[in-house]
Formats: structure tokens, sequence, C-alpha cells
């Protein structure tokens, strides 16, 4: 019972690999008008982490606020 291959190779790209290194190059990238790639500027890494930073505090804010409306919760209705 030998299993047939039904597999072809269109060449379509799933998944772009090409920014990944072996060694793990972690300066960051990106792409100028002309399509090369030019690595970002101190003040364009302070930005980026800034907004990385911005969003992870407010998810974290939602779920501190969310955790305070349940405690107070089940202090004033489901224990009372």
């Amino acid at each position: 019972m030998s299993r047939k291959d039904d597999f072809v190779d269109d060449g379509r790209t799933v998944a772009d690999m090409s920014n990944v290194d072996l060694f793990g190059d972690m300066r960051l990238k990106r792409k100028d008008e002309q399509g090369e790639q030019v690595y970002l500027t101190r003040s364009e890494k302070a930005a980026m982490m800034w907004g990385v930073m911005k969003a992870t505090l407010l998810v974290a804010l939602a779920f501190a606020v969310a955790g305070f409306l349940f405690i107070l919760f089940c202090v004033n209705v489901w224990f009372r």
C-alpha cells in the first residue's frame, strides 16, 4: 500500500522568509522608495518601542480594570 503524493509546487510564496537570519539579525529594517532595505534610525526605533509600550499598557490596564470590577462584584453582590 504505497501512498501517492499529489503535491505539486506551483511556485507561490506562502511565507516570505527572506528576512530570517541564521544568527538572528536584530537590527530593524524597512524598505525605502526604491525597495532597498535600510536600517531604522535611533528615533524611529524609540518611536516604535514607545508605541509597543503604549499598546501593552493599554491591554494591561484593561485587564486590571476588569479584575477590579470582578472583585467589586464578588464582594458586593456574589458573597453577600
